[in-house]
């Protein structure tokens, strides 16, 4: 497996009963369904923590750590906490693995996120994402170039600033249907 969405269970300062009504999580689900049009199902997987816990996550990143290439975290206030740990965990096992957040908690507060905090290597903000999403992670894959300023809705850094491309609104008539499938690919292999 090579990316893993990921939406991290709330931390014990945060509880909130949103995370736990939204599963599963359609963002995440919607950029895998974009995501599997373009490179193989397999090498995408999907954890939720309001399912399986926060434990369970930091396992199977610290056991397929080698393998991973990105972790993509759907944040809300109340798992940023959870999320920020499980990225250090990731890390801490391959520093090579990129970190990209996205979701209401970095969409409000993006250029703070990346500012301060170094685990977080790109974001996306907004809703209008999925085509720059997912042209982003095929590069990436790929080993291309990245033209960092031609990803819509990309947060990223270069020294001493941050940058923030503009959404694609005209996106949302060519968006995928979500692919529920995908949603169990990564627990089938444990």
């Amino acid at each position: 497996m090579k990316v893993l969405f990921v939406n991290a269970a709330d931390t014990t300062r945060h509880v909130s009963s949103a995370n736990t009504a939204i599963y599963p999580n359609l963002g995440l689900l919607t950029l895998m369904s974009a995501l599997a049009q373009r490179i193989l199902t397999h090498e995408l997987g999907y954890l939720d923590g309001t399912v399986y816990g926060n434990g369970t996550i930091r396992e199977f990143i610290t056991e397929n750590a080698s393998s991973l290439k990105a972790l993509c975290f759907s944040v809300l206030t109340a798992n940023y906490g959870a999320s920020i740990e499980l990225a250090r965990v990731a890390k801490t096992q391959n520093p090579n693995i990129i970190t990209i957040f996205g979701n209401d908690h970095f969409s409000a507060l993006a250029e703070r996120i990346m500012r301060y905090q170094p685990l977080v290597d790109f974001g996306f903000y907004g809703n209008d994402v999925v085509e720059g999403f997912t042209a982003f992670i095929v590069d990436f894959l790929a080993g291309q170039e990245l033209s960092l300023e031609t990803y819509p809705g990309l947060v990223y850094r270069t020294p001493g600033t941050i940058h923030r491309n503009t959404e694609r609104p005209d996106e949302y008539s060519r968006l995928p249907l979500v692919d529920y499938s995908l949603m169990g690919d990564c627990c089938r292999t444990r």
